[in-house]
Protein backbone atom coordinates (compact mmCIF):
# COMPACT_ATOMS: atom_id res chain seq x y z
CA UNK A 1 0.00 0.00 0.00
CA UNK A 2 0.94 3.52 -0.53
CA UNK A 3 0.56 6.40 2.29
CA UNK A 4 -0.45 10.12 1.38
CA UNK A 5 -0.70 12.06 4.67
CA UNK A 6 -3.97 14.31 4.67
CA UNK A 7 -5.54 15.96 7.41
CA UNK A 8 -3.18 14.38 9.73
CA UNK A 9 -3.89 11.10 8.76
CA UNK A 10 -1.85 8.47 7.01
CA UNK A 11 -3.94 7.72 3.76
CA UNK A 12 -3.43 4.00 2.76
CA UNK A 13 -3.97 3.14 -1.03
CA UNK A 14 -3.67 0.81 -3.39
CA UNK A 15 -3.92 1.51 -7.34
CA UNK A 16 -4.50 -1.68 -9.26
CA UNK A 17 -4.68 -1.63 -13.37
CA UNK A 18 -3.13 -0.23 -16.04
CA UNK A 19 -6.52 1.38 -17.90
CA UNK A 20 -6.76 4.79 -19.52
CA UNK A 21 -9.80 5.43 -17.37
CA UNK A 22 -10.01 5.16 -13.48
CA UNK A 23 -12.50 3.37 -11.17
CA UNK A 24 -12.35 4.67 -7.18
CA UNK A 25 -13.61 2.52 -4.93
CA UNK A 26 -14.91 3.68 -1.71
CA UNK A 27 -16.45 1.85 1.02
CA UNK A 28 -19.03 1.87 4.22
CA UNK A 29 -18.38 2.27 7.79
CA UNK A 30 -16.34 -0.52 9.95
CA UNK A 31 -14.91 -1.83 6.73
CA UNK A 32 -12.08 -1.37 4.56
CA UNK A 33 -11.29 -1.50 0.93
CA UNK A 34 -10.28 -4.70 0.69
CA UNK A 35 -14.14 -5.74 0.38
CA UNK A 36 -13.96 -4.89 -3.17
CA UNK A 37 -11.49 -7.62 -4.07
CA UNK A 38 -13.78 -9.50 -6.70
CA UNK A 39 -14.76 -5.88 -8.46
CA UNK A 40 -10.77 -5.19 -8.24
CA UNK A 41 -10.00 -8.67 -9.65
CA UNK A 42 -12.90 -8.05 -12.39
CA UNK A 43 -11.92 -4.51 -13.77
CA UNK A 44 -7.87 -4.21 -13.30
CA UNK A 45 -7.63 -6.16 -16.60
CA UNK A 46 -9.39 -3.37 -18.69
CA UNK A 47 -9.31 0.32 -16.42
CA UNK A 48 -7.07 1.62 -13.87
CA UNK A 49 -8.28 1.41 -10.17
CA UNK A 50 -8.09 3.39 -6.93
CA UNK A 51 -8.88 1.32 -3.98
CA UNK A 52 -8.55 3.20 -0.70
CA UNK A 53 -9.01 2.88 3.50
CA UNK A 54 -11.35 5.64 4.73
CA UNK A 55 -9.86 7.73 7.89
CA UNK A 56 -9.80 5.93 10.71
CA UNK A 57 -10.35 2.55 8.97
CA UNK A 58 -7.96 -0.50 7.76
CA UNK A 59 -4.30 0.94 7.79
CA UNK A 60 -5.47 4.90 7.57
CA UNK A 61 -4.38 6.07 11.31
CA UNK A 62 -5.19 9.35 12.75
CA UNK A 63 -2.12 10.59 13.80
CA UNK A 64 -3.78 13.39 16.28
CA UNK A 65 -6.52 11.30 17.23
CA UNK A 66 -9.04 14.10 16.20
CA UNK A 67 -12.18 13.27 14.34
CA UNK A 68 -14.23 16.02 15.46
CA UNK A 69 -13.24 18.16 12.27
CA UNK A 70 -12.96 15.93 9.84
CA UNK A 71 -14.70 15.65 6.32
CA UNK A 72 -14.34 12.07 4.81
CA UNK A 73 -15.52 13.26 1.04
CA UNK A 74 -13.00 16.32 1.49
CA UNK A 75 -10.14 14.32 2.35
CA UNK A 76 -10.96 11.98 -0.48
CA UNK A 77 -11.16 15.39 -3.09
CA UNK A 78 -7.53 16.05 -1.25
CA UNK A 79 -6.66 12.33 -2.07
CA UNK A 80 -7.92 12.87 -5.98
CA UNK A 81 -6.58 15.94 -6.16
CA UNK A 82 -2.74 14.67 -4.73
CA UNK A 83 -3.02 11.56 -7.74
CA UNK A 84 -3.59 13.98 -9.66
CA UNK A 85 -7.44 12.12 -11.16
CA UNK A 86 -10.57 13.68 -12.43
CA UNK A 87 -13.36 12.23 -14.37
CA UNK A 88 -13.11 9.06 -12.69
CA UNK A 89 -15.75 6.77 -12.17
CA UNK A 90 -16.69 6.61 -8.35
CA UNK A 91 -17.78 3.75 -7.02
CA UNK A 92 -19.30 3.91 -3.14
CA UNK A 93 -20.70 1.28 -0.84
CA UNK A 94 -22.96 3.01 1.68
CA UNK A 95 -20.84 5.57 3.73
CA UNK A 96 -18.64 5.67 0.65
CA UNK A 97 -21.83 6.46 -1.53
CA UNK A 98 -22.81 9.05 0.40
CA UNK A 99 -18.83 10.48 0.14
CA UNK A 100 -19.72 10.21 -4.15
CA UNK A 101 -22.46 12.26 -3.87
CA UNK A 102 -20.82 14.94 -1.65
CA UNK A 103 -17.59 14.95 -4.06
CA UNK A 104 -20.15 15.49 -6.93
CA UNK A 105 -21.90 18.17 -6.08
CA UNK A 106 -18.78 20.32 -4.62
CA UNK A 107 -16.21 19.29 -7.50
CA UNK A 108 -18.43 17.64 -10.69
CA UNK A 109 -14.86 18.25 -12.35
CA UNK A 110 -13.42 15.20 -10.68
CA UNK A 111 -16.09 12.60 -11.26
CA UNK A 112 -17.50 11.07 -14.62
CA UNK A 113 -20.03 8.64 -13.31
CA UNK A 114 -20.83 7.71 -10.16
CA UNK A 115 -22.04 3.91 -8.90
CA UNK A 116 -23.76 3.76 -5.91
CA UNK A 117 -24.13 0.94 -4.01
CA UNK A 118 -26.91 0.69 -0.48
CA UNK A 119 -27.10 4.55 -0.65
CA UNK A 120 -27.86 6.90 2.67
CA UNK A 121 -28.18 10.97 2.54
CA UNK A 122 -29.83 11.06 5.99
CA UNK A 123 -27.71 9.32 8.85
CA UNK A 124 -30.17 10.81 11.43
CA UNK A 125 -32.39 8.22 9.59
CA UNK A 126 -30.47 5.38 12.00
CA UNK A 127 -28.75 7.92 14.60
CA UNK A 128 -29.78 5.59 17.37
CA UNK A 129 -29.08 2.28 16.00
CA UNK A 130 -25.24 3.54 15.08
CA UNK A 131 -24.90 5.36 18.76
CA UNK A 132 -25.72 2.75 20.45
CA UNK A 133 -23.26 0.38 18.36
CA UNK A 134 -21.13 2.98 18.68
CA UNK A 135 -21.44 3.10 22.47
CA UNK A 136 -20.68 -0.41 22.47
CA UNK A 137 -17.47 -0.25 20.80
CA UNK A 138 -16.40 2.14 22.78
CA UNK A 139 -16.61 0.29 25.79
CA UNK A 140 -16.19 -3.14 24.99
CA UNK A 141 -14.61 -5.08 21.64
CA UNK A 142 -16.67 -5.61 18.53
CA UNK A 143 -16.37 -8.92 18.79
CA UNK A 144 -19.20 -8.79 21.62
CA UNK A 145 -21.49 -7.54 18.82
CA UNK A 146 -20.26 -9.64 15.92
CA UNK A 147 -23.64 -11.80 15.59
CA UNK A 148 -25.70 -8.74 15.49
CA UNK A 149 -23.64 -6.53 13.23
CA UNK A 150 -23.41 -9.26 10.52
CA UNK A 151 -27.25 -9.82 10.46
CA UNK A 152 -27.47 -5.96 9.97
CA UNK A 153 -25.02 -6.47 7.16
CA UNK A 154 -25.91 -9.41 5.17
CA UNK A 155 -28.91 -11.20 4.27
CA UNK A 156 -29.86 -14.36 6.39
CA UNK A 157 -30.04 -16.03 3.00
CA UNK A 158 -26.08 -14.94 2.44
CA UNK A 159 -25.46 -15.74 6.28
CA UNK A 160 -27.03 -19.09 6.21
CA UNK A 161 -25.64 -20.67 3.10
CA UNK A 162 -22.83 -23.07 3.65
CA UNK A 163 -21.24 -22.05 0.33
CA UNK A 164 -20.93 -18.46 2.07
CA UNK A 165 -18.54 -19.77 4.85
CA UNK A 166 -14.81 -18.76 3.35
CA UNK A 167 -16.11 -15.23 2.54
CA UNK A 168 -18.12 -14.65 5.67
CA UNK A 169 -14.92 -15.36 7.30
CA UNK A 170 -12.97 -12.95 5.45
CA UNK A 171 -16.07 -10.60 6.49
CA UNK A 172 -15.40 -11.23 9.96
CA UNK A 173 -12.02 -10.96 9.89
CA UNK A 174 -12.03 -7.37 8.51
CA UNK A 175 -14.64 -6.09 10.91
CA UNK A 176 -12.41 -7.74 14.05
CA UNK A 177 -9.80 -5.84 12.88
CA UNK A 178 -11.29 -2.67 14.03
CA UNK A 179 -9.95 -1.32 17.24
CA UNK A 180 -11.99 0.78 19.85
CA UNK A 181 -11.32 3.69 18.06
CA UNK A 182 -13.34 3.03 15.42
CA UNK A 183 -15.99 4.55 17.86
CA UNK A 184 -14.58 7.97 16.73
CA UNK A 185 -15.08 7.20 13.02
CA UNK A 186 -18.80 5.86 13.93
CA UNK A 187 -19.36 9.43 15.83
CA UNK A 188 -17.78 11.72 13.39
CA UNK A 189 -20.03 10.00 10.52
CA UNK A 190 -23.09 10.27 12.41
CA UNK A 191 -22.65 14.25 13.18
CA UNK A 192 -22.19 14.76 9.17
CA UNK A 193 -25.21 16.83 8.34
CA UNK A 194 -27.87 15.17 6.29
CA UNK A 195 -27.11 16.22 2.09
CA UNK A 196 -30.23 18.00 1.41
CA UNK A 197 -32.28 16.01 -0.94
CA UNK A 198 -32.97 18.87 -3.45
CA UNK A 199 -29.28 19.32 -4.28
CA UNK A 200 -29.50 15.95 -6.18
CA UNK A 201 -31.42 17.65 -9.26
CA UNK A 202 -27.92 19.26 -9.83
CA UNK A 203 -25.89 16.49 -10.52
CA UNK A 204 -25.77 15.26 -14.30
CA UNK A 205 -23.12 12.46 -14.97
CA UNK A 206 -24.41 9.18 -15.49
CA UNK A 207 -25.09 7.22 -11.95
CA UNK A 208 -25.83 3.70 -11.23
CA UNK A 209 -27.91 2.54 -8.46
CA UNK A 210 -28.01 -0.99 -6.15
CA UNK A 211 -30.13 -1.28 -3.86
CA UNK A 212 -30.76 -4.73 -1.93
CA UNK A 213 -34.03 -5.74 -1.41
CA UNK A 214 -33.38 -7.61 2.13
CA UNK A 215 -30.81 -4.60 3.49
CA UNK A 216 -31.29 -3.74 7.10
CA UNK A 217 -29.14 -1.27 7.58
CA UNK A 218 -30.78 1.23 4.85
CA UNK A 219 -34.14 1.49 3.72
CA UNK A 220 -34.97 0.56 0.12
CA UNK A 221 -36.72 4.34 -0.20
CA UNK A 222 -33.62 5.93 -0.08
CA UNK A 223 -32.03 4.68 -3.39
CA UNK A 224 -35.35 5.10 -4.95
CA UNK A 225 -35.78 8.91 -3.43
CA UNK A 226 -31.98 9.22 -4.79
CA UNK A 227 -33.02 7.75 -7.93
CA UNK A 228 -35.84 10.00 -8.95
CA UNK A 229 -33.78 12.94 -7.96
CA UNK A 230 -31.03 12.31 -10.05
CA UNK A 231 -32.56 12.48 -13.75
CA UNK A 232 -29.75 10.29 -15.42
CA UNK A 233 -29.73 7.11 -13.30
CA UNK A 234 -30.56 4.01 -13.58
CA UNK A 235 -31.88 1.92 -10.03
CA UNK A 236 -31.41 -1.70 -9.78
CA UNK A 237 -33.11 -3.68 -6.82
CA UNK A 238 -31.23 -6.54 -6.05
CA UNK A 239 -33.52 -9.64 -5.03
CA UNK A 240 -32.39 -11.13 -1.56
CA UNK A 241 -29.26 -9.24 -0.85
CA UNK A 242 -28.51 -7.36 2.31
CA UNK A 243 -26.61 -4.13 2.43
CA UNK A 244 -23.27 -5.34 1.35
CA UNK A 245 -24.53 -6.07 -2.21
CA UNK A 246 -20.84 -6.40 -4.00
CA UNK A 247 -19.76 -9.35 -1.56
CA UNK A 248 -23.84 -11.07 -1.63
CA UNK A 249 -23.94 -10.85 -5.96
CA UNK A 250 -20.45 -9.82 -7.10
CA UNK A 251 -21.37 -11.20 -10.67
CA UNK A 252 -24.65 -9.12 -11.19
CA UNK A 253 -22.60 -6.03 -9.73
CA UNK A 254 -19.75 -6.57 -11.61
CA UNK A 255 -21.69 -7.09 -14.86
CA UNK A 256 -24.22 -4.25 -14.91
CA UNK A 257 -21.58 -1.89 -13.61
CA UNK A 258 -19.02 -3.47 -16.99
CA UNK A 259 -22.46 -2.58 -19.06
CA UNK A 260 -22.85 0.67 -17.49
CA UNK A 261 -18.87 2.25 -18.18
CA UNK A 262 -19.29 0.71 -22.01
CA UNK A 263 -22.42 2.38 -22.74
CA UNK A 264 -20.89 5.74 -21.66
CA UNK A 265 -17.98 4.78 -23.97
CA UNK A 266 -20.33 4.47 -26.44
CA UNK A 267 -22.44 7.32 -26.11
Amino acid sequence: MSVVLINNCDYHYEIHGFGKDYLVFSHGLLWRGSIFEKQIEYFQSKYSILVYDQCGHGESKILDGNFKSRYPYKETIQLLDHLKLKQVHFIGLSMGADIALRITLERPDLIKSLVLMSVNISPKSNYNKYKLLNNVIKFSEIKTILEPLLVNMFSLQFLNDPTNKEELEKCTTVLLKNDNEIHYAILSALKRKNLDISDLKYISCPTLIFAGTEDKAIPLENSELIHAMIKNSNLIHLKGSGHMVNIEDPETCNDEIEQFLINQSVN
